[in-house]
């Protein structure tokens, strides 16, 4: 059982109660529980009992009226002063509460506390007021004011906790309470409220809690420790209310609560000055909410480390700014071109470092996660300090909803990376989640891992979309990597995954020297880019730029289907003198590229800027695996340069292609030539499609294809081409079992295959035919295809002119661009009782009469059997007798 420290009292204890301040005497009542009982004489407190270095006092009443004074004066070797209030009623400090000497001060009172508007405090020790039942001790013993009677005193000095009932009062702040560098301010109570109200420990610790049933709270020399309390109470910050210890060192905040709000511009910070390390802000809640400007801050000014900030919500976190027009003049405008000043960031959750020391890591932990309207996460980096790292954890759902989440370097120090988890990531309305450079410093890395990411569309008045970035904005800081794992990575209206060098911002270009990150993006299902957005940004995007001297990263994209829609795309191109970057892209199932016939989009390598014959940068390569790759209405995979620098290469491996109004192509203006590699099973054209390489003023790429079948329909003058306008020609290598409706020479308004030069320096065109091998080894008959009724330059061999006829349905299509639609193209040829397969050597492959498509998509070579004759030959050689 514990033990309840009380007194034995005698009649004479009240005998000083009979003199002294009237006024003072109706606020500060001591009760009869002491053996020593507390002495008020005007406006002071003497009297107590001691053991050893705490002394006791126990009060009926105690509150302190405006404009009045309550001074302890204990002897100096008291260290503790430990106050109690027995009685009913909740105390009112709106005077000056004064200790004389160094002694701390504790103050229980479970019916409530307010400090009034005039509260001060003349205390240089530590003040702790809390409205829990007792005071517990190391040797077990309670100190308690529910139960003040108790057996004889036990030699004890400091309170290690704190024992609450059912139902704490609360406590209410609306003054300035301050107390000297390196103290403890700590509020422990039911619900707790500062309005326009302000706690100040230069140093020091800063501690609230709010309990709502009856627990345990250990109280450590640096604040707060272990607790058995499940059940809290709320605690909210309005009206300008602070929360501050900054100073030599930065001090500790600790806040303990059920819903804690800061609204109204109230602020939680500690920011570290000079050479000593900061300690730490840790806020724990089921439910946490900023709002109207509110910021909690942890900054290091100074040679020593920034503390590190922590925010734990079992429920959910909540920022709300004041909306999306603050946001961008006050936020976004000034945190993109390295002006952010933290002492004037609102709305926000702020760590960072402005001195020489590394700034705090920042920890963000909850189910639910949620900025809207202008409201931030952010760390800073803005001298030669590194950055803190950011660290978000939302078990459920993170959503950035015009409003921004990332690290920003402004000076020579590296800012932190950045490391988000989730189950859902939505980012949204210009929501912007980043980690980026604008000094020499580098930016750090940014890694998401989730089921789902979506990134969407812009505020209908904003300057730039949604995107999650990595980026060196200007200066000579590298970019670091981007790299998302999901099962779904959904990109829409506008929106971007994009690493930069150099930004363009509405028109506003920002150069830099330093390199861009790579984007690395594993989607275990697919990834959608879909939409369009803004007229000044209208392409949703996965995209590595560079807009300054310095090389593009790289683009890695590996996931089973990838869907390019509408206006969308992907890029990794230099915009101005650096090099681009190169993509490459494995997706097991598909990669479907489908435009809106207003603009081309796809996947894109590009060098552009400058003078076109004098600028030297590079395009980026293009590395595609897949199984079925599909282009329609304007889709694009394409590399090209517009100066001198080279082209890069498409190399393509997949199953099925097909292509329709679209275009696989290789440009350059005036650097070397840019190829195109294709191998696959089958490659379909239709409707003007290409596969193209064009050189301006210098030699024209080639082409090395390699397939199955080949086919495209004569008429709709779909091409593969490798032509040069001042330059030669370049050389196109198909190797293939079969191609169909192409002619083979100079470009017409059908399908054609040539490489030509606008000198006269034609490339080469060669094409190379093989055989399938059979799968099934057996006798045939003789004969099996009446070789006059090939289409083959064979037919006209033997004549000079020839006939095209077509008699019935059995034979050809009456239109000579479409597929053979007799069935079935493969009959039995065996005898009706024998099963026997015979083997033997197989026969000469026969030539094949026609070509049909299966259902699954793929072309395959036929022949008309010997048991079923053509009877209608395709083509006629003419005789040497007849008529022309």
């Amino acid at each position: 059982m514990k033990k309840i420290l009380g007194f034995p009292v005698s009649f004479c204890s009240f005998l000083p109660l009979l003199s002294g301040s009237q006024t003072l005497l109706a606020q500060i009542v001591p009760d009869a529980t002491l053996s020593q009982p507390s002495i008020v004489n005007n406006n002071t407190i003497q009297g107590g009992t001691r053991s050893g270095t705490a002394l006791f006092h126990s009060f009926k009443e105690f509150s302190i009226p405006t404009d009045s004074q309550a001074q302890f004066l204990p002897d100096a070797q008291v260290q503790n002063i430990i106050l109690r209030v027995t009685g009913n009623q909740r105390s009112l400090i709106d005077g000056t509460l004064s200790v004389n000497g160094t002694a701390n001060l504790f103050f229980l009172n479970p019916n409530g506390i307010t400090f009034g508007q005039n509260a001060r405090l003349a205390i240089n020790g530590s003040l702790i007021a809390s409205t829990a039942d007792s005071w517990t001790f190391s040797n077990g013993s309670e100190y308690s004011a529910r139960n003040p009677q108790a057996p004889p005193l036990l030699t004890i000095s400091t309170p290690i906790g704190l024992q609450f009932g059912a139902r704490p009062g609360n406590i209410v702040h609306q003054a300035n309470l301050s107390l000297p560098p390196g103290k403890i301010l700590g509020f422990a109570g039911g619900e707790i409220r500062l309005d326009n109200a302000s706690l100040n420990s230069p140093s020091g610790t800063i501690f609230l809690v709010s309990a709502m049933q009856s627990g345990t709270l250990q109280l450590l020399t640096t604040g707060l420790g272990e607790t058995n309390i499940e059940q809290f109470g709320n605690i909210e910050l309005s009206g300008a209310s602070a929360i501050d210890a900054s100073g030599l060192g930065g001090g500790a905040v600790q806040i303990r609560g059920n819903q804690v709000t800061l609204r109204d511009q109230a602020t939680i910070f500690s920011d570290t000055i000079g050479a000593i390390d900061g300690r730490d802000i840790e806020i724990q809640s089921n439910q946490f909410s900023l709002q109207d400007r509110a910021f909690v801050r942890a900054f290091t000014v100074g040679s020593g480390s920034g503390g590190n900030l922590s925010i734990r919500a079992k429920d959910a976190i909540a920022l709300t700014g004041m909306g999306y027009p603050a946001f961008e003049q006050n936020l976004l405008g000034n945190y993109l071109f390295g002006n952010l000043d933290p002492r004037t960031v609102e709305s926000a959750i702020l760590t960072g470092t402005a001195g020489s020391a590394r700034g705090g890591n920042l920890t963000i932990s909850t189910p639910q996660l949620s900025l809207k309207e202008g409201s931030a996460i952010v760390d800073l980096t803005q001298a030669s300090g590194a950055g803190g790292n950011l660290s978000v954890r939302g078990a459920d759902t993170i959503e950035v909803i015009s409003s921004s989440l990332g690290t920003l370097a402004s000076g020579d120090g590296k800012s932190g990376d950045v490391q988000i988890q989730t189950r859902r990531l939505n980012v949204s309305n210009t929501g912007i989640i980043t980690s980026g450079t604008i000094g020499s410093g580098n930016s750090g890395n940014l890694t998401i891992t989730a089921d789902t990411v979506k990134v969407s569309g812009a505020f209908p008045q904003g300057v730039v979309a949604s995107n999650i970035v990595t980026s060196t904005l200007a200066g000579t800081g590298n970019a670091g990597n981007l790299t998302i794992n999901a099962r779904q990575i959904h990109i829409e209206n506008g929106a971007s995954i994009v690493s930069e060098s150099g930004v363009n911002l509405g028109g506003s270009v920002l150069v830099s020297s330093g390199k861009g990150g790579n984007v690395i993006l594993n989607a275990s299902d697919e990834i959608r880019l879909s939409g369009v957005g803004l007229p000044q940004s209208p392409n949703s995007s996965i995209s590595t730029l560079t807009f300054g001297t310095a090389q593009a990263g790289d683009i890695y994209i590996n996931t089973r289907r990838l869907l390019i829609f509408d206006q969308s795309l992907i890029e990794a191109s230099s915009l101005t003198f650096g090099k681009g970057g190169n993509i490459t892209i494995n997706a097991s199932e598909s990669i479907q590229i489908v435009g809106n016939l207003n603009r081309v989009i796809g996947i894109n390598t590009n060098a552009e800027g400058g003078e076109p014959f004098t600028n030297t940068n590079s395009a980026g390569n293009i590395r595609l695996r897949t199984s079925k790759l599909s282009l329609s209405n304007l889709g694009q995979i394409s590399v090209s340069s517009f100066g001198k620098g080279a082209t890069g290469s498409i190399d393509v491996q997949a199953d099925t292609i097909e292509l329709n109004n679209s275009r696989i192509s290789a440009t350059t203006r005036a650097g070397s030539k840019g190829n195109i590699g294709i191998q696959a099973q089958n490659i379909v054209l239709r409707n003007g499609s290409k596969i193209q390489t064009d050189a301006g003023d210098s030699d024209g790429g080639n082409i090395d294809l390699q397939t199955k079948i080949l086919l495209a329909i004569p008429l709709e003058n779909s091409d593969i081409t490798a032509d040069a306008q001042a330059g030669r020609g370049g050389n196109i290598n198909i190797k293939t079992q079969g191609i169909f409706g192409f002619q083979l020479g100079s470009a017409s308004d059908f399908s054609d295959v040539n490489a030509s030069s606008g000198l006269g320096l034609d490339g080469t065109v060669k094409l190379t035919t093989f055989a399938q091998e059979p799968t099934i080894r057996s006798n045939l008959p003789n004969g099996m295809v009446d070789r006059s009724t090939q289409i083959a330059p064979t037919c006209a061999k033997v004549a000079t002119t020839s006939q095209f006829v077509v008699t019935q349905r059995s034979g050809l299509e009456p239109n000579v661009n479409e597929a053979v639609q007799s069935t079935p193209v493969w009959i039995d040829v065996r005898g009706e009782r024998s099963h026997k397969i015979l083997q033997e050597s197989a026969p000469e492959i026969t030539e094949a009469s026609g070509w049909v498509k299966r259902a699954d998509g793929e072309i395959m070579l036929v022949s008309e059997s010997a048991n079923r004759p053509i009877l209608n030959p395709c083509l006629i050689p003419a005789r040497a007798d007849s008529a022309p």
